[in-house]
């Protein structure tokens, strides 16, 4: 597994080179836009930690549909959690992904 953060416009071009079976991202790199340049590796987060952190369990349904609805094949937080991120808000996008599969 490779994960990434940040912007990764600029470097669209290399992804396919890059060696790995699961490839990480974070939050603000549209998933259909990596699909388009990684077709055939596993990808992974994509769910804003930050949101996360500081959001209502509905708001994280709302990011974990669009994740499901855009393509992530693994779902996970975007980027490292704050480790005062509300357990119910990681509990709630664990469940509604259990509960969409």
């Amino acid at each position: 597994m490779v994960h990434i953060c940040g912007h990764l416009r600029s470097v669209y071009h290399a992804l396919p080179q890059i060696h790995c079976d699961v490839f990480s991202f974070d939050a603000m790199v549209p998933i259909r836009e990596i699909k388009e340049h990684m077709p055939d590796r596993a990808l992974m987060g994509n769910v804003n930690t930050h949101a996360l952190w500081t959001m209502p369990p509905e708001k994280i349904v709302t990011l974990v549909k669009f994740a499901l609805q855009n393509g992530i094949d693994i779902l996970a937080p975007a980027c490292g959690l704050p480790i005062t991120t509300p357990l119910l808000n990681i509990q709630t996008m664990v469940r509604y992904n259990q509960n969409t599969v």
